[in-house]
């Protein structure tokens, strides 16, 4: 064998997602920090803007005034360099409020142009008089914050000025790169290589998975490292499916022989795949590397790019064995790395890996603030901004009717739509007239909100276009035409959606003789999905292949002892087209009938298109008449999925797309032949968008304030399926849509231990109002008692962050100190029994304050003041919660259904009275229903059609005999046998106690039937209301409550890894770890579907779930063609720790034995929490599985 290199696993950290930064409670860092302003008018110092006044009225001093000018601006020197994620703006009250409309928010270290130059982070459109309203922002990082307003003869006034932020200093350094979400983003990757080495033993050993299988098991043999043929430049290359900024790569090399082998190789990082990846940038070259060590190379500059390729420049056998990506940096100053500082990442694999990165002294604040960065902004998982990027840009147009009509009105943040009064852009009469905005960098367009003029001749505006690029030949309009404008009719404002187009340049084109364009407002939003609809109005090659993110399994796998390891069925979904079998990129299975190949996608995607790569190195006609099937069943291994498309031929070595005759809907893409032959494929692409099933209420940023709310509910037909799903997208993954950041508790139900008048009411806390001056009647007052408190009942159950208290500004703000927030979603004791999560030990009077903390679920936050004659006060309650959430049943879907009952006692006790919507629980007042006396009483609603119901809301009587609907079941199906008592029992109503209305939130259950059934002798049943909700997520508690076959096999998403390969020269490719995950049950060992150890003391196989995960149960399918008792005591162990490997976890189960070819399902003892699921023998021998399915959700964590 040549001398070769084990390169183990290059691992590759990116900061994955937002919610992974750590939270830390908010502080407003301007309080009585050093401001000026560009002149002071009316005796209003710049100072008095970060006083931690909030009054509003300017006669009592407290806020800023300048004299007017052109351009007034006010600025704040923070001391520091901080992260700025929030910045609260207070508005004049007793006059002019319209004054602050246009300024815009600039953060920066610059004081150039007195500090005006730097970033501007948001545009103040708008605030109402005597209001506080918040920018959360992106990517804002500096010491001086501006207040600049543009503009000729302005006053700028500003009441208060609060700069919530994290510092960047050198303290976190130690502790960032482990909690800012740092992962090794490799092991989501897909990899591929050149060739797979020669024949016999080595065969199945070295394929190019193996370097991103989280092990750095050194030794070839094991099965964890790859190895190409040797060949002229080698290369080895993954995918990582987004792009990252690179500093670091770590390579570890191989140990059992010839290290020497990677001396010379190249690490390559960027987006392109020509010449596989071995022209883009150089990241760094490798001079050699020790026997079996894993060394780091920093990148000489900060490299951004999806994929990173290594290679020898040489000819040379290339073997890596793992491959790992350090935390970026993308300051500007950035220097090559020297100081060493220490930091332990928890990576997703067998160890604790340290890894040191070296930075200056100068640099460590830097680091620290680009990462922040990157957790906030350039990394994947994140939301794009709803920030509107052409507010304030510059704008031109292809000529100008009057001064009325300049080009920048179209981006002054005022959608009038009145042409006189100076808001809309207007050119004279022109052949194919234009106008174009210069975003502020090049971004990927997803959508553009036109505001049309309202006044009069809206019918001008029709068949414009619009063009987006980075060219500015003719003027631009020669760019990407991405949308065209329609008559728009009565619509003055519509947004325009489509396919992420990368530009700086947003033109708007009417194309014609004798044209007039006249535009009022133009917005543009970046880096959001697309509507499915848009998938047939691009190529190809702008769609994303979803396939390289899927697991694939195959019928059987070609039997040869001289390339046992080439036809794999992940080689066809390895990103590389290459068409020579023996290249290790093409798979194949036996001569048997209908063969078949299956991709198992993440989740359900909507399908447009799929491509196929053809054998080039022989037999193209073996894939003359196969079908490409996309659906959501296994039955018959998918070969009854709705047809995609049918194949003729594909020429040898070609790549083919095959349009599917409709979109199709799936989680499984399969091809196969309907004969008998053999099926061999070297590329499969699929092309589509994921689809999104939650119903949540989501704000609409447009030029109206215009809220939707969708629920998903399954029809019968397949034609309102599918539109359902369509309109679902268009709310849920298109741009300009993103959950609300208003305050929860705005407008929701308060109460509170007692009001001292009609000035005081608990809702008055929850009114949006913060004017800390009670006789204004915006603030809640108890009487004098003891524990006084006050409640406020969320839309749904939130993982709540933050509460934001406005305390008492007209006296008295002491009596608040020492009041407790609670959280939870027991109303025991009022609420006041929940979990406390902060103590108000003391509030300024009239002052707001946000406290931060632990993500805490619950529906009711109660604010409880503990002591003897207290009085508790508070102006105003605001709630804050991560974005990632449990969604709002924000539609009962069982509203005014058709409702029936077993018996009606009397006219009062109607059926329907249950879904009328009114949670009067006095039957007397006719809104509960009233069965008879009888045996197994029950009542039912047929919902609108079949629904995933996940939660059921009961509302008990409450005049009396709340005890009658004890051991009440609800079952939930389609069936209308025994009247719908035999459906599925998804809860059971225990004894409420002091509780009238109470949620049973469960596993998504589809049905069209919702019953109450009370089994029993002589009961009667009643119902005041009966609530339905369905499509959001459950509660682990409910995972006892269903069968394991409907809950998600989290092993399918996950990576495996096992102590060793079994070195028979004949058996090598079939045992490999990722076998046993890859959805195929199929026992014997040769049709490729089983993994298989060596024999050896302790043997184990493990699975990366690559998120914590609440499991119930794991699955085993044995081995059928043999040694069914290999397995025999195997143990099962779950948890967070690879220390010996994961058999220190927590033991889930052990196994006395399978049958052979049979698959059994092991519940734990008790729910499990963990990253990593081990089957090991606890003693010497051979570990063998067919499937591992393991069966839970993943764990809710704040950053999770």
């Amino acid at each position: 064998m040549t001398a070769s290199v084990l390169l183990p696993l290059i691992l590759m950290w990116g900061l994955s997602r937002v919610d992974g930064v750590p939270r830390h409670e908010e502080k407003n860092v301007a309080l009585g920090a050093k401001a000026v302003q560009s002149s002071i008018g009316y005796n209003g110092p710049p100072n008095k803007a970060v006083d931690g006044d909030l009054q509003t009225n300017y006669h009592v001093s407290s806020c800023t005034h300048t004299l007017r000018q052109s351009d007034p601006w006010w600025r704040v020197d923070l001391s520091k360099t901080y992260n700025i994620t929030r910045i609260a703006i207070t508005n004049r009250g007793d006059c002019c409020a319209e004054r602050l409309n246009g300024a815009q928010i600039r953060v920066g270290d610059s004081l150039k142009n007195d500090g005006n130059s730097n970033k501007k982070v948001a545009v103040i459109r708008a605030i109402l008089s005597g209001h506080t309203r918040s920018y959360r922002l992106h990517d804002a990082v500096g010491r001086y914050v501006n207040i600049f307003l543009p503009g000729e003869q302005r006053f700028l006034t500003l009441c208060e000025v609060q700069v919530f932020a994290d510092l960047i200093d050198e303290q976190k350094a130690s502790l960032l790169p482990e909690k800012a979400g740092l992962h090794n983003v490799a092991l989501k990757g897909r990899a591929t290589q050149s060739s797979l080495k020669g024949s016999g033993i080595w065969a199945g050993f070295g394929i190019a998975v193996n370097a991103i299988d989280g092990n750095r098991n050194s030794n070839l043999m094991m099965g964890s490292c790859t190895e190409t043929a040797q060949e002229s430049i080698p290369w080895w290359r993954v995918n990582l499916h987004r792009k990252y900024t690179v500093s670091t790569v770590a390579l570890t090399n191989r140990g059992d022989c010839c290290p020497e082998g990677l001396d010379g190789a190249e690490i390559r990082i960027g987006n392109s795949i020509e010449n596989e990846g071995k022209d883009n940038p150089l990241c760094a070259t490798v001079s050699s590397i020790p026997a079996g060590q894993t060394e780091y190379f920093n990148c000489s500059t900060l490299l951004e790019g999806s994929y990173v390729t290594v290679s020898l420049p040489r000819e040379g056998t290339l073997s890596l064995c793992e491959v790992e990506r350090s935390p970026p940096h993308v300051n500007r100053r950035f220097r090559p790395l020297r100081q060493i500082v220490h930091y332990e990442t928890h990576h997703s694999r067998d160890l604790t890996l340290e890894s040191r990165l070296c930075w200056t002294d100068t640099d460590a604040e830097m680091m620290l603030r680009v990462l922040f960065l990157l957790s906030l902004l350039s990394v994947p998982g994140l939301s794009a901004s709803t920030e509107n990027l052409a507010a304030g840009a510059k704008a031109v147009q292809s000529s100008t009717y009057d001064s009325l009509g300049d080009a920048p009105n179209a981006v002054d943040g005022n959608s009038n739509t009145d042409y006189l009064q100076c808001s809309c852009s207007h050119t004279h009469f022109d052949v194919n007239p234009w106008w174009r905005v210069e975003l502020p960098a090049v971004y990927n367009v997803t959508s553009v909100t036109i505001t049309n003029r309202g006044d009069c001749c809206g019918d001008r505006i029709n068949g414009a276009q619009i063009r987006i690029g980075n060219s500015l030949q003719n003027n631009g309009n020669d760019n990407k035409l991405v949308a065209v404008i329609g008559p728009l009719g009565s619509e003055v404002t519509k947004t325009y959606r489509f396919r992420a187009t990368e530009g700086r340049y947003v033109n708007i084109f009417l194309p014609g003789e004798n044209k007039i364009l006249t535009l009022c407002e133009v917005e543009v939003f970046a880096d959001e999905e697309f509507r499915p609809e848009s998938l047939y109005l691009h190529d190809k090659n702008d769609l994303n292949n979803v396939a390289l993110r899927g697991r694939a399994t195959q019928s059987s796998v070609h039997f040869s002892e001289i390339s046992p390891g080439f036809g794999l069925a992940l080689n066809a979904i390895d990103g590389n087209r290459n068409s020579d079998l023996k290249k290790g990129s093409c798979m194949r299975t036996e001569q048997e009938s209908t063969p078949w190949w299956r991709l198992s996608l993440p989740r359900k995607h909507i399908v447009s298109s799929v491509a196929l790569t053809n054998r080039g190195d022989c037999c193209p006609e073996l894939l003359d008449g196969a079908e490409i099937r996309v659906g959501d069943s296994l039955k018959n291994d998918g070969k009854d999925h709705p047809l995609c498309a049918t194949v003729s031929s594909i020429p040898a070595g070609q790549t083919e797309y095959f349009n599917c005759s409709a979109l199709l809907e799936g989680s499984y893409v399969t091809v196969s032949l309907p004969r008998e032959g053999t099926l061999s494929l070297c590329e499969v692409e699929v092309f589509g968008v994921p689809v999104v099933r939650r119903s949540v209420h989501y704000e609409t940023h447009h030029s109206r304030d215009l809220k939707q709310e969708s629920q998903l509910c399954w029809t019968d037909t397949d034609a309102e399926m599918m539109l359902r799903v369509l309109l679902l997208l268009s709310l849920l993954s298109v741009p300009g849509v993103s959950a609300s950041t208003e305050s929860l508790a705005a407008g929701a139900k308060a109460v509170q231990s007692s009001t001292v008048d009609g000035s005081g009411d608990a809702q008055n806390a929850v009114d949006g109002n913060r004017n800390t001056d009670y006789r204004r009647g915006s603030c809640s007052h108890t009487n004098y008692e003891r524990d006084p408190w006050w409640r406020v009942e969320l839309p749904a159950v939130y993982n709540v962050t933050s509460v934001t208290i406005t305390n008492r500004g007209d006296c008295c703000g002491h009596r608040i100190n020492g009041a407790q927030i609670r959280i939870g979603n027991s109303l025991k004791n009022n609420g006041n029994d929940n979990k406390l999560v902060a103590v108000i030990h003391s509030l300024q009077t009239g002052a707001t304050s946000t406290f931060s903390f632990s993500a805490a679920e619950g529906q009711f936050v109660n604010i409880l003041l503990p002591g003897g004659g207290k009085i508790l006060t508070l102006c105003e309650v605001e709630v804050w919660a991560d974005d990632q959430l449990r969604p709002h049943p924000h539609e009962n879907i069982a509203a005014g259904a058709r409702a029936a009952q077993s018996s009606t006692q009397e006219h009062l006790g109607d059926a329907q009275n249950a879904v009328d919507g009114n949670n009067n629980t006095d039957y007397r007042r006719g809104s509960c229903t009233l069965s008879k006396f009888e045996a197994e009483p029950w009542w039912r609603v047929e919902l609108p059609g079949v629904c995933n119901v996940t939660s059921v809301t009961i509302t008990n009587r409450g005049d009396c005999c709340g005890h009658r609907i004890n051991g009440a079941q609800i079952r939930i199906g389609n069936s209308l046998k025994n009247n719908g008592n035999n459906n599925k029992l998804v809860a059971v109503i225990g004894p409420l106690g002091s509780e009238v209305t109470k949620t049973y939130r469960f596993r998504a259950t589809e049905g069209r039937y919702v019953n109450i059934f009370l089994p029993g002798e002589n009961k009667i049943l009643t119902l005041c209301e009966v609530e339905v909700f369905a499509d959001e997520e459950f509660r682990p508690e409910s995972l006892y409550l269903h069968d394991q076959t409907e809950l998600q096999n989290l092993a399918l998403r996950g990576t495996a890894t096992q102590s060793s390969l079994h070195s028979s020269s004949t058996l090598a490719a079939f045992g490999l770890a990722q076998n046993a995950i890859d959805g195929n049950r199929n026992s014997h060992l040769k049709r490729g579907s089983c993994m298989q150890t060596g024999k050896e003391s302790a043997p184990w196989w493990r699975v990366i779930l690559h998120h914590k995960s609440m499991i119930f149960s794991v699955a085993l399918t044995n081995r059928g063609d043999c040694c069914s008792e290999d397995l025999d005591g195997a143990e099962i162990r779950i948890g967070d720790s690879v220390k010996n490997n994961g058999k220190d976890n927590p033991l889930c189960a052990t196994v006395s034995s399978i049958p052979a070819g049979q698959t059994e399902y092991f519940n734990c003892s008790a729910l499990l929490e963990g990253s990593y699921v081990t089957v090991s023998l606890p003693r010497e021998g051979t570990l063998s599985l067919c499937e591992v399915e393991v069966f839970g959700v993943p764990g809710v964590r704040c950053g999770d």
